[in-house]
């Protein structure tokens, strides 16, 4: 049976904290954890829905005695570059195309904020997805071992890097690797929440780090790789040229 990791983006204390906890606590009913995608410092006006909730990092600190990792969600989640990047599905980024340097002191950056919150993360997770070699090794500079983002069924490695492959916004029905499911809990509602949370009983749920103790087979990790980052690239260009289409035959008003 394939392996489900749990994966929650955007992480901070202006989220859409009651739908957070909505999450949360259905997870914890069912003996589930997930991985926190925490942004240390969030300067996107996009992502600020509430008032900062004071209880946040106490929660956040909370969570991870109990089993729920914290992965450090790059920076600011503010993008200044659009660049080519590792995955190449977007190309803006808040690291892609930056010299060294820079990558490897705005990591520290986030770092040490969560570090002052009683919280040490191993684990990066790109705002965007969008990261390159550059980024790589400016993690490897600051101490990180896992990286949820990759293509592939089974984890590998990226020099000293660990490569936990994420695929799909929400878990599907394959019976093959381990694959991470990417949620973005602001844009749903109770009730998808609710289904989604409930249809996780059909899965074999593991956390991050136990997926990244489950290399697949060399030959078929390094197919799998190229198969679906050709079937996924080739996906987004086709609905990209589908909007261009739709965009162009509008009607103007």
């Amino acid at each position: 049976m394939a392996k489900l990791v749990i994966r929650v983006d955007d992480i901070h204390p202006r989220m859409k904290w009651a739908t957070f906890m909505r999450f949360v606590e259905g997870l914890s009913r069912r003996g589930f954890t997930a991985t926190l995608g925490v942004i240390p410092e969030c300067m996107d006006a996009q992502l600020c829905h509430d008032a900062p909730r004071k209880e946040f990092w106490d929660t956040i600190r909370q969570l991870s005695t109990e089993g729920w990792i914290v992965a450090q969600h790059g920076y600011r989640h503010v993008y200044d570059i659009s660049h080519a990047n590792y995955l190449g599905i977007r190309n803006r980024s808040e690291f892609a195309g930056h010299p060294l340097d820079i990558q490897a002191e705005r990591l520290a950056a986030g770092a040490e904020i969560l570090l002052a919150e009683g919280l040490r993360s191993d684990v990066f997770m790109a705002p965007w997805h969008t990261f390159d070699n550059t980024t790589l090794k400016a993690l490897e500079r600051t101490g990180f071992r896992y990286v949820t983002d990759g293509y592939g069924f089974w984890p590998y490695s990226e020099g000293e890097l660990i490569m936990v492959p994420q695929l799909f916004a929400r878990p599907h029905g394959w019976r093959l690797g381990v694959y991470t499911s990417c949620i973005h809990l602001d844009g749903m509602s109770d009730v998808e929440i609710e289904r989604m949370v409930g249809g996780l009983q059909r899965f074999e749920v593991v956390s991050l780090y136990e997926a990244a103790k489950l290399p697949g087979p060399l030959t078929m990790s390094v197919l799998s790789r190229h198969a679906t980052k050709t079937a996924i690239l080739a996906r987004r260009l086709v609905w990209d040229q589908i909007k261009k289409v739709r965009a162009a035959v509008q009607p103007t008003r």
